[in-house]
């Protein structure tokens, strides 16, 4: 599997929904009522960088930029240590 569909997949998997791997996914389901403004973009870095470190210890998340939230839909941009870029889009 390549980094950008890990990547994507732990976004867009709700944590703790993966029998066996309770720590495993994302919190950016909770991001589905904020409104895109400064406070959904420090929630959306906050989770990123957390939540994939700890589901993928391989994966270091350098930035994480949001975009927009556009229905149900994130939209941002991840960049790893090794300078990786990823355009995401997770469904919430």
């Amino acid at each position: 599997m390549d980094t950008a569909t890990k990547v994507t997949r732990i976004l867009s998997t709700r944590l703790g929904t993966r029998p066996g791997h309770p720590l495993y996914g994302s919190r950016m389901y909770l991001l589905r009522d904020k409104r895109a403004d400064g406070e959904a973009s420090v929630w959306f870095a906050k989770y990123a960088h957390e939540d994939i470190t700890r589901s993928d210890p391989s994966l270091m998340v350098k930035e994480a930029k949001f975009i927009e939230i556009n229905g149900d839909q994130i939209n941002g941009r991840i960049t790893l240590h090794d300078e990786t870029q990823i355009p995401v889009e997770v469904q919430l």
